[in-house]
Order: C-alpha cells, then structure tokens, then sequence
C-alpha cells in the first residue's frame, strides 16, 4: 500500500465522520441538523452532498489508477 492509497482512505474517512454521527441518532447530532431547506430536513441534505461528494472521489481515484496502470504498462513495453 502506498502512501497515497493511506491519504486516500484517510480523505474518505474524514469525509465520512459527519455521515455517521449525522446517522447515530437524535441525540448526537447538532442542533443546527434539525432545521429544513425549503420542508426537506438538513440530515437529507447532508447525506446527498456526501453522496455526491463519494461519487466525485471515486470517479477521481479511478483515473487515478487507470493512468498509474497505463503508465506501468508503457514501462513494461
């Protein structure tokens, strides 16, 4: 595992954290979750932009390691 892989689960376990507290329960979360934007509660609101957010850090992890291994294949040739 190389350091970046390490940074890389660090980034999405940092972004993950507030999900989870968001999901424990009332009693954890912070009083600012319990408003609405527009009658759609904040914790739904949360938990798209994270969901958004995951799928953006995939898709760039990905190409990520579609170019190192088209790299190491050109080295190889």
């Amino acid at each position: 595992m190389s350091r970046s892989d390490f940074f890389k689960i660090a980034w999405v376990l940092v972004i993950l954290a507030p999900l989870i507290i968001v999901q424990a329960g009332v009693g954890y979360s912070p009083d600012w979750l319990d408003q609405r934007i527009a009658g759609v509660p904040l914790t739904v609101c949360a938990t798209g932009i994270w969901f958004v957010v995951m799928m953006v850090l995939a898709w760039r992890f990905a190409a990520g390691a579609t170019a190192k291994a088209k790299a190491a294949a050109k080295e190889v040739l």
